[in-house]
């Protein structure tokens, strides 16, 4: 892929609109972003392509709408960011909850909700988060003998 990437960006292909907007956004923040289907390169095999993209980003942003509820594709996208243990962001773009197919993998993660432009704002708070994401050490957990 050439170039490192932080954040990879689920979204069904009806918010592709909104999917560049936070891209735009977070790449101005310093947060480079893997987005289909300007990262896809051409002539390759697009699921590959996809699971490059997840694999070489530590953090998953999902868009959450009604379309990215019925898109097989952005489930997929969730389900291997999931198992790859990547940390996941779910950010509602409308007024829906994730269906039975995501809840698995959004039920423990706070989201924000960016349901109405401007998204400036939740776009610089998970700007924020992601950051503080990135930046913090993979620790283990362990118990201290007390």
């Amino acid at each position: 892929m050439g170039t490192e990437r932080t954040a990879f960006i689920s979204h069904a292909s009806e918010d592709a609109a909104v999917a560049d907007d936070l891209c735009t956004h977070l790449e101005q923040a310093g947060i480079p972003c893997w987005v289909a289907p300007r990262d896809v390169t051409p002539g390759r095999d697009y699921a590959s392509e996809i699971i490059d993209g997840i694999e070489a980003c530590p953090v998953f942003v999902l868009l959450l709408s009604s379309a990215a509820n019925q898109s097989a594709f952005v489930t997929r996208e969730l389900e291997r960011a999931a198992s790859k243990g990547k940390r996941v962001f779910p950010v509602r773009i409308a007024d829906v909850l994730p269906d039975r197919d995501m809840e698995l993998f959004v039920s423990s993660a706070h989201w924000i909700d960016a349901l109405q432009p401007p998204r400036t704002a939740q776009w610089e708070r998970l700007a924020r988060a992601i950051k503080g994401e990135s930046s913090a050490p993979r620790v283990q957990a362990s118990v201290v003998p007390g």
